[in-house]
């Protein structure tokens, strides 16, 4: 048998690649350095790249925690009413009824001043309700606001679906400068209008109020003056000159239930026998009904020497209402309500779906 065995080729190549060996292996750990230092820089950039935008990313959300839509607020209103009537005079009947649509839009221009807008329906058309500039200086206690806007001329606070009576005969908007102020539990206000465009100053008038308030108990009264009451929604166009007119309120409560009455009237009506004139009462008490939010009120109001308002003699209200989810509530209302010429009295019965947002 023949003994294989290396050739001089086959031990010259090994000889060479004995002595190549730690050449050879130089250069592979080098080209691995190279390779590690090109992945180290790599991931270096990368790393930087992504610093660089979570900077950005920073800048862009600081940005917008400063944005302007931060400083506005959108509230608004929707009620709709199902109404049960019984006349004095005609037929009973039942009908549908888009009591309030309102969008109101409140911007803080600055730390001192803002702007308020509010639009609403009015009989089935959108109608500009509210339009207005407010200046608080920092120092507080002080207050203006200049627009379109309704006059601090009344308080008509209420439980009730029905708006008092009050309301009905004294509420007042205009374009408007009104300024106010309070310190400690002491308020004030006063305020010019313009009713008639041709004039410079229309009508004016002042108020002063005060507020106390507990921890379960709380009291306010207010006393506003105004040259001209023919001025107000409910007495437009009555008197041929201008007739003061005064309102005053006076609310409480103590702990759940609440008591408010309101008194406006004109005052010295020369060269009329007509003072027309608003009072409204009501109490309430708030109460929790299967883990919900109640009221249950009464109310009842009358006037005197209104009729040219159309204006009801005598009114009585009894009504109850529910919140059923946030900021949606239900609210059910009797009303009687009695005209100066009529010999009966109308009954309402309505209910009401109400939405404020």
């Amino acid at each position: 048998m023949k003994r294989m065995g290396l050739t001089g080729l086959g031990v010259a190549t090994v000889a060479a690649l004995a002595w190549n060996a730690p050449v050879m292996a130089d250069d592979m750990v080098e080209d691995k350095l190279a390779t590690m230092e090109q992945r180290i820089k790599y991931l270096e950039e990368r790393v930087a790249s992504q610093d660089q935008m979570i900077v950005e990313k920073e800048g862009e959300m600081a940005a917008l925690s400063d944005g302007w839509f931060n400083s506005v607020e959108i509230g608004g209103a929707i009620k709709v009413e199902l109404i049960g009537e019984s006349p004095a005079e005609g037929d009973s009947g039942t009908r549908t009824n888009l009591r309030k649509v309102e969008l109101g839009i409140a911007v803080a221009i600055n730390d001192e001043w803002g702007g308020e807008i509010v639009v609403e329906n009015d009989d089935g058309t959108i109608a500009l309700a509210d339009a207005f500039l407010t200046y608080e200086p920092s120092g507080g206690g002080l207050s203006a606001a200049i627009g379109q806007q309704t006059l601090p001329f009344g308080v008509y606070d209420t439980n009730m679906i029905t708006d008092p009576l009050t309301k009905d005969l004294g509420e007042t908007a205009y374009t408007s400068l009104v300024l106010g102020g309070e310190a400690a539990q002491f308020g004030w206000t006063a305020f010019t209008y313009y009713a008639d465009e041709e004039a410079r100053i229309d009508g004016f008038g002042a108020g002063v109020g005060m507020a106390m308030e507990g921890d379960a108990s709380a009291f306010g009264v207010d006393v506003v003056w105004i040259s001209d009451i023919g001025d107000s929604g409910g007495l437009s166009g009555m008197f041929d000159d201008d007739v003061p007119g005064l309102s005053a309120s006076a609310r409480g409560s103590v702990g759940p239930v609440s008591a408010m009455v309101e008194l406006v009237t004109a005052l010295d009506a020369d060269g009329s026998n007509a003072e027309p004139s608003a009072w409204s009462a009501e109490a309430a008490y708030g109460f929790d009904l299967m883990g919900r939010e109640a009221t249950l009120a009464i109310a009842a109001g009358g006037t005197e020497d209104a009729e040219a308002a159309d204006l009801a003699e005598t009114l009585m209200l009894l009504g109850i209402s529910v919140g059923i989810a946030d900021g949606v509530g239900i609210g059910l209302e009797w009303k009687q309500e009695e005209g100066y010429s009529a010999d009966d009295a109308d009954d309402t019965v309505t209910v009401q779906v109400a939405a404020e947002f």
